[in-house]
């Protein structure tokens, strides 16, 4: 059986559910439900679509003001670790990234349902998925090591937010090499998906801050 062109797999598709019967776990994930000041009984398949819109509008980089920087992030976009961009890496994480949720989801509170250890799990989901994919070796790497760290940018933010005397950047960009600013993007998409904005406007706001902040370190 022909592998999928990882170009076919766009929101489009996605939405118009054109891998359904490859990608089960995805279309799965519209019984899944989650409850917390992040998402407010909150679909998971609904949020991995809305973050994916945020990660499409992010990627025109048309919200980075500083002309050299924004030079700077289309050429790593752009960059390929094997045969596809990081671009289209990031966007095939993403759409993957909160897949385990079905297997983990439980209520941590009375109402509260959250789904820990989802990366790791999504992990073991997404490679027997990518083997449908036409992908090599070290682009399946990228976007496991991809998955698996996803849910750790977030713990940074909070650091950022409450330990100003530390500076972790060049740790963190030692931990996850090429992926770093891909993972900053992602987490100011995961933002702009959740709920978070409307139970908590303050701390949405300020997390923004951080995450562009952080992009704004960056540095080829």
């Amino acid at each position: 059986m022909a592998k999928i062109d990882p170009q076919s797999i766009t929101l489009a598709a996605l939405k118009a559910e054109e891998f359904q019967t490859v990608f089960p776990a995805f279309y799965a994930l519209k019984d899944v439900e989650e409850n917390s000041a992040y998402h407010q009984h909150q679909k998971v398949y609904d949020h991995a679509l809305l973050v994916l819109e945020g990660l499409e509008s992010l990627l025109t980089l048309d919200f980075v003001d500083h002309q050299q920087k924004k030079e700077q992030l289309a050429e790593y976009l752009a960059g390929q670790p094997d045969k596809l961009s990081r671009q289209k890496l990031i966007f095939l994480a993403t759409v993957f990234h909160d897949i385990g949720k079905a297997e983990v989801l439980i209520e941590t509170a009375p109402g509260e349902f959250r789904a820990p250890g989802h990366e790791l799990l999504g992990v073991g989901i997404a490679k027997d998925y990518l083997t449908k994919i036409d992908l090599t070796t070290a682009e399946k790497d990228w976007i496991f090591r991809f998955i698996t760290a996803h849910g750790y940018v977030h713990g940074l933010i909070d650091v950022k937010l409450n330990r100003t005397d530390r500076d972790f950047y060049s740790l963190f960009r030692k931990s996850v090499g090429d992926l770093d600013v891909g993972l900053l993007f992602f987490v100011y998409a995961d933002l702009l998906g959740s709920d978070l904005q409307r139970s908590e406007p303050q701390q949405y706001q300020a997390r923004v801050q951080a995450v562009e902040e952080m992009i704004d370190w960056w540095s080829p």
